[in-house]
Protein backbone atom coordinates (compact mmCIF):
# COMPACT_ATOMS: atom_id res chain seq x y z
CA UNK A 1 0.00 0.00 0.00
CA UNK A 2 2.51 2.39 -0.63
CA UNK A 3 0.66 4.07 -3.53
CA UNK A 4 -2.16 6.83 -2.75
CA UNK A 5 -5.48 4.78 -2.77
CA UNK A 6 -8.63 6.43 -3.71
CA UNK A 7 -11.59 7.03 -1.58
CA UNK A 8 -14.85 5.68 -3.71
CA UNK A 9 -18.12 4.66 -2.22
CA UNK A 10 -20.46 1.75 -3.70
CA UNK A 11 -21.12 2.42 -6.84
CA UNK A 12 -17.70 3.22 -8.03
CA UNK A 13 -16.77 -0.02 -6.89
CA UNK A 14 -17.00 -1.84 -10.85
CA UNK A 15 -14.46 0.49 -11.65
CA UNK A 16 -12.01 -0.92 -9.56
CA UNK A 17 -12.28 -4.42 -9.48
CA UNK A 18 -8.50 -5.82 -8.89
CA UNK A 19 -6.85 -2.26 -6.85
CA UNK A 20 -6.75 -1.43 -3.66
CA UNK A 21 -9.16 1.42 -2.79
CA UNK A 22 -10.92 3.36 0.62
CA UNK A 23 -14.20 2.97 1.59
CA UNK A 24 -15.64 4.74 4.64
CA UNK A 25 -18.62 3.67 5.74
CA UNK A 26 -21.21 2.83 8.78
CA UNK A 27 -21.12 -1.09 10.13
CA UNK A 28 -24.23 -2.88 9.29
CA UNK A 29 -23.67 -6.35 10.52
CA UNK A 30 -20.19 -8.36 11.33
CA UNK A 31 -20.34 -12.04 11.07
CA UNK A 32 -18.08 -14.04 8.84
CA UNK A 33 -18.04 -11.52 6.54
CA UNK A 34 -19.00 -7.90 7.54
CA UNK A 35 -21.59 -5.27 5.42
CA UNK A 36 -20.99 -1.73 5.34
CA UNK A 37 -23.50 1.13 4.17
CA UNK A 38 -21.09 3.25 2.31
CA UNK A 39 -21.11 6.87 2.20
CA UNK A 40 -23.52 6.97 -0.71
CA UNK A 41 -26.21 4.47 1.01
CA UNK A 42 -25.03 1.18 -1.00
CA UNK A 43 -24.55 -1.18 1.28
CA UNK A 44 -20.60 -3.58 0.56
CA UNK A 45 -19.75 -7.17 1.72
CA UNK A 46 -16.03 -6.59 3.30
CA UNK A 47 -14.26 -10.21 3.65
CA UNK A 48 -12.97 -9.56 6.91
CA UNK A 49 -9.58 -9.96 7.55
CA UNK A 50 -7.41 -12.62 10.36
CA UNK A 51 -6.33 -9.88 12.40
CA UNK A 52 -9.43 -7.26 11.21
CA UNK A 53 -9.97 -4.69 13.67
CA UNK A 54 -13.43 -4.16 12.65
CA UNK A 55 -16.42 -4.19 15.40
CA UNK A 56 -15.14 -2.22 17.82
CA UNK A 57 -16.57 1.42 16.23
CA UNK A 58 -19.64 2.13 14.01
CA UNK A 59 -18.14 4.06 11.50
CA UNK A 60 -14.85 3.06 9.93
CA UNK A 61 -12.76 3.17 6.74
CA UNK A 62 -11.49 0.23 5.06
CA UNK A 63 -8.93 -0.07 2.98
CA UNK A 64 -8.80 -2.76 0.57
CA UNK A 65 -8.31 -4.85 -2.74
CA UNK A 66 -12.00 -4.50 -4.56
CA UNK A 67 -13.03 -8.64 -5.51
CA UNK A 68 -15.81 -7.60 -6.85
CA UNK A 69 -18.78 -4.76 -7.86
CA UNK A 70 -19.93 -4.86 -4.10
CA UNK A 71 -17.10 -6.83 -2.38
CA UNK A 72 -13.73 -5.70 -0.81
CA UNK A 73 -11.50 -7.84 0.62
CA UNK A 74 -10.23 -5.82 3.82
CA UNK A 75 -6.56 -5.21 4.19
CA UNK A 76 -6.54 -2.53 7.24
CA UNK A 77 -9.21 -0.62 8.77
CA UNK A 78 -9.43 2.43 10.75
CA UNK A 79 -11.94 3.16 13.12
CA UNK A 80 -13.71 6.53 13.25
CA UNK A 81 -15.87 5.75 16.73
CA UNK A 82 -19.72 6.56 16.87
CA UNK A 83 -19.88 10.16 15.37
CA UNK A 84 -18.47 10.44 12.03
CA UNK A 85 -20.64 12.82 9.06
CA UNK A 86 -21.07 10.22 5.69
CA UNK A 87 -22.55 12.71 3.90
CA UNK A 88 -19.73 15.15 4.39
CA UNK A 89 -17.19 11.81 3.52
CA UNK A 90 -19.39 11.31 0.33
CA UNK A 91 -18.49 15.19 -0.69
CA UNK A 92 -14.50 14.30 -0.35
CA UNK A 93 -15.28 11.32 -2.11
CA UNK A 94 -17.43 13.40 -5.29
CA UNK A 95 -14.62 16.30 -5.31
CA UNK A 96 -11.96 13.84 -5.13
CA UNK A 97 -13.31 11.92 -8.27
CA UNK A 98 -14.30 15.31 -10.24
CA UNK A 99 -11.80 15.67 -13.58
CA UNK A 100 -12.45 18.89 -13.07
CA UNK A 101 -9.82 18.54 -9.36
CA UNK A 102 -7.25 16.46 -11.09
CA UNK A 103 -3.93 17.49 -12.44
CA UNK A 104 -2.76 15.73 -15.05
CA UNK A 105 0.93 16.70 -14.42
CA UNK A 106 0.41 16.41 -10.74
CA UNK A 107 -2.04 13.37 -10.15
CA UNK A 108 -3.22 12.45 -6.82
CA UNK A 109 -4.49 8.76 -7.95
CA UNK A 110 -4.24 7.12 -11.54
CA UNK A 111 -8.14 7.68 -12.41
CA UNK A 112 -7.29 5.19 -15.24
Amino acid sequence: MDAPTPRINSSMLPNYIGRVVRISGKLISLQTEAVIESTDGGQITVIVAPNSLIGSDTFLEIIGKVESDNTIREMDTCNFGENYDLQLAQAVVEITNNPMFVSKQHPCFDLS
